[in-house]
């Protein structure tokens, strides 16, 4: 069936416009931006910032006067806390222990031996680290000063200061993982109580310690 017609001398209504998808009706991309300098391009460390490490100590006597210097050659542990502030500086805490001392003993009323030890413990309220090269494999520097407790085979325990000096490295596995060895100097002064015979006063010993470490960063 056919539409009837207009009047006559009608024109016949425009059709209505069709949408343009690829004409003016779109802007045209804007051009690319320059390309950056890429020595001029800012990288993040790739490493975590905050570190836990457990680690393994082998201790031994390199000079003093006992019984701040040890008389053993004896393995300990101990764990590091610390933060990198950039990719030279790291602050840390640490605590560690090992068998510093031992003596033979008669048991009493009988001609048997017993061996007693005796422990020393450090705690490094702070120590700091400077590292060389941003490269996966980091050698250090370590100075820390702390506390140091002397359990002794007989007697009251001893109290005094520790300096703690070391220079080791610090081998990136992944970025969270690292392995390290260092080996660090303790200078141990306990403070000896008055004993009847001397007056109070201070021994000093020192230990050399090679430490291998597992850090682990986030």
């Amino acid at each position: 069936m056919t539409a009837p017609p207009g009047p006559a001398g009608a024109t016949p209504a425009p059709a209505a416009p069709s949408f343009d998808w690829g004409g003016r009706q779109v802007e045209p991309l804007p051009a690319p931006p320059a390309p950056a300098d890429p020595s001029k391009i800012r990288r993040d460390s790739w490493r975590g910032r905050f570190w836990i490490a457990p680690r393994l100590t082998i201790t031994g006597p390199i000079g003093g006067d006992k019984p701040a210097r040890p008389t053993l050659l004896t393995i300990g542990g101990g764990f590091d806390f610390g933060v990198r502030l950039n990719n030279w500086i790291g602050l840390g805490m640490g605590l560690s222990g090992q068998t510093h001392t031992s003596v033979r003993m008669s048991l009493p009323g009988s001609t048997e031996k017993t061996i007693k030890n005796g422990g020393m413990f450090f705690f490094d309220p702070v120590f700091v680290r400077l590292y060389f090269l941003k490269k996966r494999f980091q050698p250090l520097l370590e100075f820390g000063v702390g506390y140091a407790r002397a359990k002794m085979p007989i007697g009251d325990p001893l109290h005094g200061a520790q300096i703690r000096a070391g220079v080791g490295f610090d081998a990136w596995v992944s970025n969270q993982v690292t392995i390290g060895f260092t080996t660090v100097y303790r200078m141990i002064a306990l403070n000896m109580p008055r004993d009847g015979v001397s007056p109070p006063h201070w021994e000093v010993g020192h230990a050399l310690q090679g430490v291998l470490q597992l850090g682990l960063h986030w």
